[in-house]
């Protein structure tokens, strides 16, 4: 019996001692794509930026389209004064 308790106590000791043959789990980090964190990186700067270009883009365009109607209402005013300046002309020659 003293044998079979050495042989035990030398199995335990030499397992404490020694690294396991089996692998043991430790905790993994994220492993990150970095062709996924360039894509992101990349969204990241770019939406911004064009989101800012169409902004500036469209109201380029209203001033664009103001101006045109600015242009168009000036050239009716000048036409309307014109046809209203001929009709007083008109109804004073009689007088």
């Amino acid at each position: 019996m003293l044998k079979i308790h050495s042989f035990i106590k030398d199995r335990v000791m030499s397992h404490e001692t020694e690294p396991s043959a089996s692998p043991q789990l430790q905790p993994s980090k994220p492993q990150f794509n970095k062709v996924a964190i360039a894509i992101i990186t990349a969204l990241i700067v770019t939406i911004p930026i064009a989101v800012t270009r169409a902004i500036y883009f469209v109201n380029s365009e209203r001033q664009r389209d103001i101006q045109a109607w600015q242009i168009r209402l000036g050239i009716i005013a000048d036409s309307r004064t014109t046809a209203v300046n001929e009709w007083v002309q008109q109804n004073f020659s009689h007088m």
